[in-house]
């Protein structure tokens, strides 16, 4: 009895000082409304290519606020306005062949993507790996950077 009580003492005290600290801790939240709706930003992320139209900064924002958060936000309109104003043959369809959730708590997430570039020319084909972080926000899941 006196050690069942006192292992209770430890794991509140505990709980409080990660309170405390800033730290939260939260409930395992992978439901299944949770898994379709990261699936989709993430799938949405990789194959839509409705941003190589973007010819501002207003415009670039605008097509891929749904997908990112700021501050990763920022950077992704930067890179993809300095890659559109450079005329290019890229003739690159890519597709999301595996997404694997590796972690959601709370309203943050991390996912593992496995992705198939094809050049449309030649065929050939890439495939590559990528680690998104996610986090949940008042406008659905977004991603928030990329390890």
């Amino acid at each position: 009895m006196l050690k069942n009580g006192f292992i209770a003492v430890v794991l509140s005290a505990f709980i409080l000082m990660q309170m405390a600290s800033g730290a939260l801790i939260y409930p395992n939240t992978m439901t299944e409304d949770n898994k379709i709706a990261i699936d989709d930003v993430v799938r949405h992320a990789v194959e839509d290519t409705g941003w190589i139209l973007a010819s501002s900064r207003n415009e670039m924002e605008r097509v891929l606020s749904p997908i990112f958060a700021e501050p990763y936000l920022s950077e992704k309109c930067e890179s993809a306005l300095s890659f559109v104003s450079v005329p290019t043959g890229w003739e690159y369809e890519t597709r999301v062949i595996n997404i694997t959730i590796t972690e959601i708590y709370g309203n943050e997430a991390a996912v593992i993507v496995d992705i198939m570039e094809t050049d449309q020319i030649t065929g050939t084909a890439y495939l590559s790996r990528l680690q998104y972080v996610l986090r949940k926000t008042g406008d659905g899941w977004k991603i928030t950077g990329v390890r």
